[in-house]
């Protein structure tokens, strides 16, 4: 004979297993909201009531693994991080200061082409490079934040000198913190510089950048203005006093 309801008040206990067949429930609260069964193929927790599942615990940790206790799949440590794995490699995991992500982020889809696998931030210092030119500088700030291959810089720098050596040739800012894709050469991107001062261009031009169509680590300072064509700056055009504060976008190696 089947059993079908164990009725009884106060504290009971088994001394035996207490074993359920296939799609047998055990059954909890007066409305039966919250089940637990196996019907033969998977194993559910079903919560059918209204109200929240809530799992309390005061354990320092609880894990979730995998069969035999051999890989962790998911690790809470209490007041502490979240962690979740990947065949038993941690690949994302809560910090005070936000989420470590190891590895590539999906952008959706598969392959390489959507995948976000790098994301960085910090600080690098500007410098003007000229061949066989000097400088000296009174402020070098630079940050920056890279996103994939995407590079976007920020930067204020200051001379405190005239350029010294020889200064006939093309001006560069450089010490880039990452090397620049090599592109189409007919693809010239750049654009303008945000705020510029002490720097001998002609009326009606301002001043640009260029990224290079190759590898480097350096943009070309360009001169450029409507029916003025597009002329390279050169060091002798820098003075005492020229600054430059900017940004700069661009893809990286």
């Amino acid at each position: 004979m089947a059993l079908t309801k164990i009725i009884g008040a106060g504290v009971g206990s088994l001394t035996e297993n207490l074993v359920l067949g296939d799609s047998d429930k055990a059954l909890f609260g007066a409305g039966s909201d919250l089940e637990i069964y196996h019907n033969g193929t998977h194993s559910f927790i079903a919560d059918t009531g209204t109200g929240n599942l809530i799992i309390d615990t005061n354990a320092a940790e609880v894990d979730i693994n995998s069969g035999g206790n051999a890989k962790f799949m998911g690790r809470f440590i209490k007041d502490a991080e979240v962690s979740l794995y990947h065949n038993g490699s941690v690949k994302i995991a809560t910090a005070s200061t936000g989420v470590n992500v190891t590895g590539g982020v999906g952008l959706g889809g598969t392959g390489a082409a959507n995948i976000l696998d790098d994301y960085e931030e910090g600080t690098w210092t500007p410098v003007f490079v000229s061949l066989n030119a000097t400088f000296s500088y009174s402020v070098q700030l630079g940050s920056y934040v890279k996103v994939g291959n995407l590079v976007t810089l920020w930067f204020n720098i200051t001379l405190n000198g005239t350029p010294g050596g020889t200064t006939t040739n093309t001006c560069f800012l450089g010490t880039l913190p990452f090397a620049s894709k090599a592109i189409d050469a007919s693809l010239y991107s750049g654009g303008h510089v945000g705020h510029y001062s002490n720097i001998n261009v002609n009326t009606g031009t301002s001043v640009a950048y260029q990224n290079p169509s190759g590898s480097g680590t350096s943009v070309e300072l360009k001169e450029i203005g409507d029916a003025q064509g597009e002329n390279s700056i050169v060091a002798s055009e820098l003075t005492n006093g020229t600054f430059i504060r900017g940004s700069i976008v661009y893809r990286s190696t």
